[in-house]
């Protein structure tokens, strides 16, 4: 009996060319200052909704902010977890040399947005937002690290929404690492808008490196170090009612009732009217 030998059709992953280099650098270096800056959003979440619990207007806001915190306290390490996981996988999504299937936003039929659930319409519009604003704040970095990935990926076209360190990838991130956390809507969305506070407005010294270290040429100096200086305190300390578009369910109660936000934001407004 002859011995067959037995040929894998099946490509050798081991022999697949690895992220470049530069590439490589750069996660790393964006990976340092991202873990960082959420673990200061944390902190300040933490302090936010207590101080919001201590203005609540009823016992059902008052539960809710400080059910809130306990949940987020007790999922800590598993939000920098999934993040730190969804950072490598938008950058295995563009340079995997055997690509990883991505869901083509472009290709869902408009008939079905109806379908989307309300709070997950709700994340989307707020994401929506935090890149709009970020990609205005970091145009030029943005655009020219979005080139340089692009010219870098072999077997993916990257454009602003593909960007691994974009807004757009970023922000998804964030979402998905805190939707395994069993609270409200409300605390998402403010989740999320001290994200783009306290950490994709601060992303200027990654941007701002990126631009050096990958074509060789220094950043112009009016997008050099661009963001908030401010140290992470006073950035907490900045009322959350002053960002904006934080949407009217945070604003309002049941039935136009002021929620705690709305009648913070009054009280502030009262105080400042009476000075």
């Amino acid at each position: 009996m002859s011995n067959l030998k037995v040929v894998s059709l099946q490509p050798d992953r081991k022999s697949a060319p690895a992220i470049p280099p530069i590439v490589t650098a750069l996660r790393q270096q964006a990976r340092k200052r991202l873990m960082m800056l959420l673990r200061e959003l944390l902190d300040c979440t933490d302090d936010a909704l207590f101080e919001m619990a201590d203005r609540s207007q009823n016992n059902a806001d008052h539960n809710l902010y400080f059910d809130s915190m306990r949940q987020i306290r007790l999922h800590r390490n598993n939000i920098q977890k999934r993040f730190v996981e969804e950072l490598n996988l938008g950058f295995d999504k563009v340079f995997a040399a055997d690509g990883i299937a991505e869901d083509r936003i472009d290709d869902v039929d408009p008939d079905d947005v109806a379908l989307v659930h309300n709070d997950e319409l709700e994340i989307s519009v707020a994401i929506s937002g935090i890149t709009s604003k970020i990609t205005s704040q970091f145009s030029l970095p943005i655009m020219e690290l979005t080139k340089r990935f692009d010219h870098l990926a072999r077997h993916a076209t990257v454009n602003e929404r593909r960007n691994p360190l974009g807004p757009q990838m970023l922000s998804e991130a964030f979402g998905r690492a805190i939707d395994d956390i069993n609270v409200d809507i409300k605390i998402r969305i403010i989740l999320l808008k001290l994200f783009e506070r306290m950490v994709m407005q601060r992303m200027g010294p990654v941007y701002d490196r990126a631009g050096p270290e990958n074509t060789g040429h220094p950043a112009p100096r009016a997008v050099r170090h661009s963001g908030p200086h401010a140290g992470p305190r006073a950035l907490c300390a900045t009322p959350l009612v002053r960002l904006p578009d934080l949407g009217p369910s945070l604003r309002a109660g049941p039935a136009g009732r002021r929620g705690p936000l709305a009648a913070r934001h009054s009280d502030e407004g009262d105080q400042g009217r009476g000075d």
